[in-house]
């Protein structure tokens, strides 16, 4: 199972600044009030349906709202991680998108994902490096897969449910020798006008596996859900 998660299963319209469900984070979210809101519907991208609801970001005018949540107490600079989220950047490409970073503790990227300038998901370093997939879907769910110790980065979109992942990724980035990371943000940016980008169902493990749950497994996990919700209005 992923160590860590997050559904976004919070009140409609609430800002997402000082919520702290999901599993496994360390501590709560960070956000500005009104521009990062909880909303319904939830997302399902790449054949995984999702729970919950959905985190919204929104900027009006040049720069950039941005959502921060730290997910280990200290920098780790060793070992392999998968993140698995899903994005939709409602339209926006070259001058107004979302995307998302793994960051160490003084804001500073190890590696994110994002649409490239013309249009197309693609991977980047701390040092501006980029990777393009050649896949302008607007949503879709993205996996990566961070390796610390030989220092490089793989991501997949949309891979497929249930099976391991192809050897050869969509892109792939060399990262920095002394790289490290504790927090994922979440950003929507635009140069002119106004942006809007949501994100959902975020898993951080230890394996591909970890963070790309079967169909099946996720709909059981909500079917208790809903069992334990109707035995709570019964009593």
């Amino acid at each position: 199972a992923a160590t860590v998660y997050e559904g976004f299963d919070y009140v409609q319209g609430t800002d997402v600044g000082g919520l702290n469900g999901g599993t496994g984070w360390y501590g709560s979210w960070t956000g500005p009030s009104g521009d990062a809101t909880i909303q319904s519907p939830g997302m399902s991208e790449g054949g995984l349906p999702g729970t919950g609801n959905r985190l919204l970001l929104t900027r009006t005018g040049s720069g950039s709202t941005t959502a921060v949540r730290q997910v280990f107490a200290s920098n780790q600079a060793s070992g392999t991680y998968w993140l698995s989220l899903m994005i939709d950047n409602h339209g926006g490409h070259s001058t107004a998108f979302g995307f998302a970073q793994l960051a160490d503790s003084n804001g500073q990227p190890l590696v994110e994902v994002r649409f490239s300038a013309n249009g197309n998901w693609s991977l980047r370093n701390g040092s501006g490096t980029s990777s393009d997939t050649g896949i302008a879907a607007d949503s879709a769910m993205l996996v990566i897969k961070v390796d610390m110790d030989s220092d490089r980065a793989d991501m997949w979109v949309n891979p497929t449910l249930g099976a391991e992942p192809p050897a050869t990724s969509n892109a792939n980035v060399a990262l920095a020798a002394n790289g490290d990371f504790n927090s994922l943000k979440l950003r929507v940016q635009t140069g002119t006008g106004s942006a809007s980008a949501s994100f959902d169902e975020i898993r951080i493990g230890d394996s591909f596996a970890s963070v790309v749950p079967e169909p099946g497994m996720v709909a059981l996990a909500g079917l208790g859900a809903g069992l334990v919700g109707l035995r709570r209005r019964r009593q």
